[in-house]
C-alpha cells in the first residue's frame, strides 16, 4: 500500500464522534463483505481499506474520549 501525503482535518468534538460512529458501523459490516467476496483482488482491496478505517477509527477514538 502506498502512503500519500499527510492531511490535517480539524473537527469539532461532535463531528469527530459522528465520524467515529460511522466508521465503526462500516467496519462492522466489512468482515461479512470480505468473507462473501469471491474475487481475491477485490478481497485484498477490501482488507486494505479495512486497515485504513481501523487506523482512522483508532485516531478518532483518542479524540472522542
Amino acid at each position: 500500500m502506498e502512503h500519500s501525503k499527510m492531511v490535517e482535518l480539524r473537527l469539532t468534538a461532535e463531528e469527530a464522534e459522528t465520524v467515529y460512529e460511522v466508521v465503526t458501523a462500516h467496519l462492522g459490516r466489512m468482515s461479512m463483505e470480505i468473507a462473501d467476496t469471491d474475487n481475491p483482488r477485490y478481497r485484498s482491496h477490501l482488507r486494505e481499506r479495512r486497515e485504513i478505517l481501523i487506523r482512522l477509527r483508532d485516531s478518532l477514538a483518542i479524540a472522542v474520549d
